[in-house]
C-alpha cells in the first residue's frame, strides 16, 4: 500500500498518526487557489495558533505565498515567450538580426578561437512584404 493512501481498513483519517496518551487535535483547512480547491492544510495540536488568533495570519501568508509563487512560475513563462518573439521575425518566423547577435555571432568567435572553419550566411531582405504578394496572391497578409 502507498504509504500516502489512507488505511481505511483502520478507521483512520490520518495515515502518519502515533498512539499517545496525550490527546490530539488536528485542524483541517482547505487549501485555495484561484477559485480552485488544490488540497487540504491538516495541522496537528496546533492550540497554540488557535488560542493567539495566529491561525488566520499562517493561512493567509501561505496563500499569499502560493501566489506570488504563481506569478513567478507565469512570469518565467512570458519571459521565455518574449524571448523566442525578440529572436524570430514575426512575417516568416525565420530568425532575425538579433538571433545573429544572440545566438550566431558567439558560436562564430567560438569556432573562429578554436581554428574550426565556419562561415555564416545573414540576409537582409527589404520589402518582403512585397515580394510575399507578388509570389503568393490568394494569401492575405496584412
Amino acid at each position: 500500500m502507498d504509504s500516502l493512501e489512507l488505511d481505511r481498513s483502520k478507521g483512520s483519517l490520518l495515515p502518519h498518526t502515533v498512539v499517545s496518551a496525550k490527546q490530539n487535535v488536528y485542524f483541517f483547512s482547505p487549501v485555495h487557489f484561484r477559485e480552485r480547491e488544490i488540497g487540504y492544510l491538516v495541522l496537528e495540536n496546533c492550540d497554540y495558533l488557535l488560542d493567539h488568533q495566529f491561525l488566520f495570519e499562517m493561512l493567509n501568508t501561505f496563500r499569499t505565498a502560493v501566489e506570488a509563487l504563481y506569478g513567478r512560475l507565469i512570469l518565467h513563462k512570458k519571459n521565455k515567450q518574449l524571448s523566442q518573439l525578440y529572436i524570430h521575425d514575426s512575417l516568416t518566423g525565420l530568425y532575425n538580426r538579433m538571433a545573429y547577435e544572440k545566438l550566431a555571432l558567439p558560436l562564430f568567435q567560438q569556432y573562429m578561437q578554436k581554428g574550426r572553419p565556419v562561415g555564416i550566411l545573414f540576409a537582409d531582405a527589404d520589402h518582403l512584404k512585397y515580394i510575399q504578394h507578388r509570389r503568393i496572391p490568394h494569401r492575405n497578409v496584412p
